[in-house]
C-alpha cells in the first residue's frame, strides 16, 4: 500500500461528537477511534478545553479519565469540584481514600461543592466535620439532606466552623432537636452569604428569648440570600421570634419564601414581623404562599 493511500482518512467513518441535524439530533454511534496520526498532532490544550466543556457530565468525566494519563488527571480534577455523597458506602469510601492517599486530598482541594444525603439506617452527615474540613480547603456550597441531628453531639458543632470557606449552606429535610441548635450552625459559617431552608423540623418547640441574642460580635452578617420554603411551623415561629430580637439584618438582598398557611397554620404577624426584622435593604422578594396569593 502506498504512501498516500495509507494516510488518508475516511472522515465520515470517525465520531466527532453531536451532530444536530442528524438522525433527529442523535448521538452518532462511534464507528472507529479517531486516527492516531490525527491525535498526535492534537495539543494537550485542545483536549483540555473540550474536558471543560463537561463540567457537570459526570458519566462523561468518568469516561474520559479512563482513557489515559493526561485525561485522567484533567477529569478526575473536573470530577473533584462537585462531589455528592447519596449513601453510607459512598461517604465511607471517600473518606478512607483521603484518609489514606495523598493523591485523593490533593484533588479534594478542589472541591467546591459538597452534597451529603442521609439514610435513617446509616447516618453519616455528623460525621463530616471530622474529615472533610482539612482537604476540601476551597469549599463554597455545602448541603445536608434528609439529616436528623436530634440530639446533636456537641462536637459537631465545635467543629463545623472549620467550614470557614463556605458562603452557601443548604438544609434540606433536617430534623435538630430544638431552635438552639438549628441557631448554632448556621452561625457556625463565618461567611455564610446564601441559605436556604427547605422542609426542617424541630423535634422540640421552645419560646425564644433574649439569651439567643448575640452577645458580642453580630451573626449573619454576610448573609444576603435566604429562601424558606415548605417549613415546619414551629421552626417558622421560631425564626421569626429570633429575627425579632436580632433586629434588622443589614446584608439581605434577596428574600424568598415559599409556605403553606393552611396546612402550617403560620401566621401573617409572623410573615410581617419577618418583614419587617430583614425588609430595609431588599432588592428582591418572591413570596408563594399558595391559601393567600389570590388575595395578595
Amino acid at each position: 500500500m502506498s504512501d498516500s493511500k495509507r494516510t488518508q482518512v475516511a472522515l465520515e467513518t470517525y465520531y466527532w461528537g453531536d451532530v444536530f441535524g442528524y438522525r433527529d439530533g442523535m448521538r452518532r454511534s462511534v464507528l472507529s477511534p479517531l486516527a492516531p496520526h490525527i491525535a498526535n498532532r492534537i495539543p494537550q490544550e485542545i483536549f483540555d478545553h473540550i474536558i471543560y466543556q463537561l463540567a457537570g457530565q459526570a458519566s462523561d468525566l468518568v469516561s474520559c479519565a479512563l482513557v489515559c494519563r493526561s485525561w485522567n488527571y484533567r477529569s478526575t480534577a473536573l470530577l473533584c469540584t462537585r462531589v455528592e455523597l447519596n449513601c453510607a458506602r459512598h461517604f465511607d469510601n471517600l473518606a478512607n481514600a483521603a484518609l489514606r492517599e495523598q493523591r485523593v486530598r490533593r484533588y479534594l482541594a478542589g472541591t467546591r461543592h459538597l452534597s451529603i444525603k442521609d439514610r435513617a439506617d446509616e447516618p453519616r452527615s455528623h460525621r463530616a466535620v471530622y474529615i472533610f474540613p482539612s482537604v476540601m480547603r476551597n469549599l463554597d456550597s455545602l448541603v445536608f439532606s434528609r439529616c436528623t441531628w436530634a440530639p446533636i453531639h456537641p462536637s459537631f458543632l465545635l467543629l463545623l466552623p472549620q467550614f470557614a470557606t463556605v458562603t452557601r449552606v443548604k438544609l434540606h429535610t433536617v430534623k435538630l432537636q430544638n431552635f438552639s441548635d438549628f441557631r448554632r450552625v448556621i452561625c457556625a459559617f463565618p461567611r455564610l452569604g446564601q441559605l436556604t431552608i427547605e422542609q426542617c423540623s424541630l423535634k422540640h418547640y421552645n419560646p425564644i428569648h433574649l439569651s439567643h441574642a448575640p452577645s458580642t460580635s453580630p451573626v449573619l452578617v454576610h448573609l444576603c440570600r435566604l429562601k424558606l420554603l415548605r417549613n415546619d411551623v414551629q421552626l417558622l415561629a421560631n425564626l421569626t421570634q429570633w429575627f425579632r430580637i436580632l433586629g434588622r439584618v443589614e446584608s439581605l438582598r434577596e428574600l424568598a419564601l415559599t409556605e403553606s398557611l393552611r396546612d402550617t397554620g403560620f401566621d401573617l404577624d409572623a410573615l410581617d414581623h419577618i418583614l419587617r426584622s430583614v425588609g430595609s435593604q431588599l432588592k428582591s422578594l418572591s413570596i408563594n404562599y399558595p391559601w393567600i396569593n389570590g388575595a395578595l
